[in-house]
């Protein structure tokens, strides 16, 4: 009897064993299922409080009639597009992005300009218009949602941007400053669509612009007689106000920061809906989240890279754990902490490559503006640049832009290389410390837009952003095809790393 006894008396002992393990179990799942809640919960509470949104249902969006929403004309705008008919920078072919334009670059050009009359007279009419509505609501899940006119605003900005410097070559300089306050317009529309991808995007069109601005402005006739249609003074100063007013770049940095702690929050409740045992994971993920994004909210009012990335270097990102739109690896100085699961796992990593994107649409926009006020100043002292930027202040420029690289409110740097340009002429460039400062930084070739230059020893580098204010026309290119050598095959949008990837 004593040894039939034995298995039962084993049973017995082993689901007993299990029954506690179960109720332990269950135990600390209620307690830290609590301790999660709660502090999510006065989280959440605080964030509300400061009026931000918490639950998509908690985005309310304000009526637009399409008849003054920005957004709607430049919609049509885009869809007035020709198929088939791109202009260069909507185009594979290979080219230099500055004067002397090759043949092909003409061609595309002149057949753009023929095709895209309506697209161009609807970016026009939309200048005129400043409220913007995007949608009526957000759905859940966030991370779902499709933003499928991005690639459009892209195209249009392109062709406008490209007809810009093509309406400067044929003389038409009054409307090449249009066509420049057009790009920038849509840049400032999509701005205000709250997704950090929209802002990304907005900044590469924004970049469209300023490259295409730098590239006439040597260019651009303001005496009557000298063009077919000469711009004006006064048209050059409004383009340069619109350039110098930050004020919805700034705002929208800090916009997108709450968007992407709304698609954060929406994230984790979706992929912990019907998961109740680890539930708390996301819970805590979330806390951990919210801490690192009131630091960067913090980092986005900071108006210099320096005293940004200083308050940036107190967020502490588990490597691959949260699911922003923010592009790139997890950049010098910042630290991750172990994970915790992978069951959460998002995609990507800290904000510190999107701020310095920022930071440099900021540099570029200041020193577009300082290119176009020395062209007035030439204009108005007989062909003269001058010797300092304060001479610019106040007929041209309300002050010197503030170089957003340094934290001490030193402005942008200014240089005349003597004999400098191919003809010998006197080279003046305008630059803002975005690298280092090497020899190489200063190229034999036009610097128009944000670059790096390959160093020997170091590789491609970013160095101090030098830019040519002067007129500078090195010799015609080689005639060449389409970069795959069919030039009948369909054309695809171009694809430079560095001028339209701002996230690079």
């Amino acid at each position: 009897m004593m040894i039939g006894r034995h298995p039962l008396s084993w049973r017995s002992r082993w689901l007993r064993s299990v029954l506690a393990l179960l109720v332990l179990t269950l135990s600390v799942r209620l307690i830290w299922g609590w301790q999660a809640g709660r502090m999510l919960r006065a989280q959440l509470d605080q964030i509300r409080q400061r009026g931000e949104p918490v639950a998509v249902e908690d985005v309310r969006f304000v009526s637009v009639p399409d008849g003054e929403n920005a957004w709607y004309v430049q919609v049509r705008a885009s869809q007035a597009l020709v198929p088939g008919v791109d202009s260069p920078r909507n185009s594979n072919d290979d080219f230099r992005g500055y004067p002397p334009y090759p043949d092909f670059w003409i061609k595309r050009a002149e057949a753009s300009e023929r095709s895209h009359g309506r697209a161009f007279a609807l970016a026009r009419q939309a200048r005129q218009l400043s409220r913007v509505q995007f949608r009526d609501r957000l759905t859940s899940p966030l991370s779902n949602m499709m933003l499928p006119y991005l690639n459009n605003a892209r195209q249009l900005a392109n062709t406008l941007a490209d007809g810009a410097n093509y309406a400067e070559f044929r003389g038409d300089d009054g409307e090449a400053v249009e066509r420049l306050m057009d790009v920038l317009h849509l840049a400032r529309s999509l701005r205000q669509d709250d997704f950090v991808v929209s802002q990304l995007v907005a900044i590469g069109i924004d970049a469209l612009a300023l490259e295409a601005a730098q590239i006439s402005a040597p260019r651009l006739r303001l005496q009557s007689g000298a063009s077919t249609r000469p711009a004006t003074h006064a048209q050059v100063r409004q383009l340069i106000d619109q350039i110098l007013d930050e004020r919805v770049v700034w705002e929208q940095i800090t916009a997108s920061l709450r968007m992407e702690r709304l698609a954060t929050i929406d994230f984790f409740h979706t992929r912990a809906d019907g998961a109740w045992m680890i539930g708390p994971l996301a819970g805590m993920d979330m806390v951990r989240a919210n801490r690192n994004l009131d630091i960067a909210l913090q980092a986005s009012a900071l108006r210099d890279k320096p005293s940004a990335f200083a308050v940036l270097a107190r967020t502490r990102w588990e490597e691959n754990s949260v699911p922003m739109s923010f592009t790139g690896n997890i950049s010098g100085g910042e630290r991750t902490v172990p994970r915790y699961s992978r069951w959460f796992l998002g995609w990507n990593v800290g904000p510190k490559r999107y701020f310095e994107t920022n930071f440099r649409n900021i540099g570029e926009r200041r020193a577009t503006a300082v290119s176009l006020a020395a062209q007035l100043y030439r204009a108005a002292h007989g062909g003269r640049w001058p010797e300092r930027l304060e001479e610019l202040v106040p007929t041209y420029l309300p002050a010197v832009p503030v170089d957003p690289f340094h934290d001490d409110g030193r402005p942008l740097g200014y240089v005349i290389k003597k004999g400098g340009l191919p003809g010998g002429g006197d080279r003046p460039l305008v630059y803002y410390d975005a690298g280092e400062d090497d020899p190489a930084a200063i190229q034999d070739e036009p610097m128009y837009s944000f670059h790096q230059v390959s160093i020997p020893g170091k590789g491609s580098q970013i160095v101090r952003q030098y830019h040519d204010i002067a007129r500078f026309e090195p010799p015609p290119p080689p005639s060449t095809q389409a970069v795959d050598d069919d030039p009948k095959k369909a054309d695809a949008p171009r694809d430079k790393p560095e001028q339209d990837n701002p996230a690079k």
